[in-house]
Formats: C-alpha cells, structure tokens, sequence
C-alpha cells in the first residue's frame, strides 16, 4: 500500500515539474 502512495506521489511530482516547465517555456 505504501508503495503505491509513493509512486502516485512521485508520478504527481513530476506532472508538476513537466508543467512548471511548460509554462516557463510558453512565457518566453
């Protein structure tokens, strides 16, 4: 059960950064 919680954790982070990059790239 943890292991799952992790990696969903870990899939969410990185959805996070690859938007963050993204947006970054769009404002320029």
């Amino acid at each position: 059960m943890k292991k799952i919680i992790e990696s969903a954790w870990e899939n969410r982070s990185l959805l996070e950064k690859k938007e963050t990059k993204e947006a970054i790239l769009s404002v320029i």
